[in-house]
């Protein structure tokens, strides 16, 4: 991800960066896409730079569902588990956070499902990330403030109908592993510079497979393979070549500016012709010639 605002956000996946595509910048937001990878777990890693603020607050909303909010005061900070569920140890509850990970979405494929997502603010935004950030600054410590928010909710089914139209194909889900636990109270009271409007920075990131990005237009089509070259050796792709080129060769006829292509078996046996004469070996070359019926 590009540095926006003197912050950088960039999202890895099995440890490794990702490729953005189609990255764009207005204002407070800054908008790109990726490809999500079944099955894999990713993180969100932070870069702060000169934002102007000692210490910035951070929103993470997947899917809809915000899944972590925390206050840093940190250049670096990595985002690698959302909030899953509300443990109460003894007198003091905690908040238990898991890894985050790629996963296709349930597909209603007959209209009947019953576990169908009905939550607009959910299905409104699958295949989203959104980053908002704040700057902000300590002001006074603050103890028993109890946790307002919710447990981890998967997503629901999806329609057939809906996921093609709007080019889905994976949500997130949480894993099994344990990144950290997070006291169910703020400790601290913090104060936005940005009081107006309370961001100071947005990044969205978008995530399917690389299909749907394709079929979107957002990621450029795979250049596609003649089935008939696979397994062509050397000279053969070298004829192949040449029967194409003496193909593309034409006549004009006057006054018409009409032309007219080459017979391809003529092409293909001149082409042939023409590539032997490079061939010292007699028998390589009859059997560069054991289908044409006028060998020279």
């Amino acid at each position: 991800m590009p540095t926006f605002k003197g912050i950088t956000a960039e999202v890895y996946i099995d440890g490794k960066p990702t490729v953005e595509y189609a990255t764009k910048k207005k204002g407070r937001i800054c908008e790109t896409y990726i490809v999500a990878e079944e099955g894999k777990e990713y993180k969100v890693k932070l870069q702060f730079g000169r934002t102007g603020a000692p210490r910035h607050g951070l929103d993470f909303d997947v899917d809809g569902q915000n899944l972590a909010r925390w206050t840093t005061d940190m250049k670096a900070f990595d985002i690698a588990g959302g909030r899953y569920c509300y443990r109460k140890m003894g007198k003091v509850g905690w908040w238990e956070y898991r890894t985050l990970r790629f996963e296709s979405l349930k597909i209603d494929r007959t209209g009947g499902s019953r576990d169908l997502e009905h939550r607009k603010s959910r299905s409104d935004n699958i295949g989203k990330m959104e980053l908002k950030i704040q700057r902000e600054h300590l002001e006074a410590l603050e103890i028993n403030l109890p946790c307002k928010e919710r447990n981890f909710s998967p997503l629901g089914t999806i329609s057939e109908k809906d996921m093609q139209s709007r080019g889905l194909s994976h949500g997130t889900a949480l894993g099994d592993t344990t990144t950290n636990w997070s006291m169910d109270y703020s400790q601290l009271r913090v104060r936005d510079f940005d009081w107006l409007s309370r961001r100071y920075a947005q990044f969205i990131i978008y995530y399917a497979s690389k299909e749907m990005l394709q079929a979107k237009g957002i990621i450029p089509m795979d250049p596609k393979v003649d089935q008939d070259l696979v397994g062509l050796d050397l000279t053969q792709l070298r004829t192949e070549v040449m029967r194409l080129r003496e193909k593309k060769k034409t006549y004009w006829w006057w006054p018409f500016g009409r032309s007219k292509n080459y017979d391809d078996e003529k092409s293909t046996k001149k082409a042939i012709c023409k590539e032997s004469e490079n061939i010292v070996d007699e028998k390589a070359r009859c059997e560069m010639f054991e289908d044409i019926d006028d060998f020279p």
